[in-house]
């Protein structure tokens, strides 16, 4: 497994690549490489108006892929530009959910389009920015 410096200076690459593609060097993004209990590989917070994210890479995630298979490369690079592409919908999502705060089907149903919508952007921006 990779140490977390070796995963930091990874993304830090990819960072630098993708934030000016995306137009997202607005925003102030913090890094954070950790080992953490939950499954996802990683997880963007931020506080849209003052344009501030917090990015935070697992090094242990369980369930979003085979064990085996390390997180760095392609999947990795992906994953970073995935929650890079929720900044890019973080105003549109802080109103749906500061209008549906409590846990709601509508809130629900909305969070998992979120997901679809910023996979196919990812995928767009995979095709035209992506390896190479």
């Amino acid at each position: 497994m990779a140490s977390a410096e070796q995963v930091r200076a990874e993304v830090e690459g990819y960072l630098a690549k993708w934030v000016p593609l995306l137009g997202l060097t607005n925003w102030q993004i913090v890094l954070t490489v950790e080992k953490m209990d939950w499954g996802q590989a990683a997880q963007t917070s931020w506080e849209g108006n003052y344009r501030k994210a917090l990015l935070t890479v697992n090094l242990t995630p369980k369930d979003s892929w085979e064990p085996e298979r390390q997180l760095h490369g392609e999947l990795l690079e992906k994953t970073i530009l995935h929650e890079l592409s929720h900044l890019l919908l973080a105003t549109l999502s802080d109103c749906v959910i500061a209008e549906f705060q409590k846990e709601s089907v509508f809130r629900r149903q909305f969070e998992g389009r979120e997901e679809t919508v910023v996979d196919e952007l990812v995928s767009i921006f995979w095709r035209l920015h992506g390896a190479g």
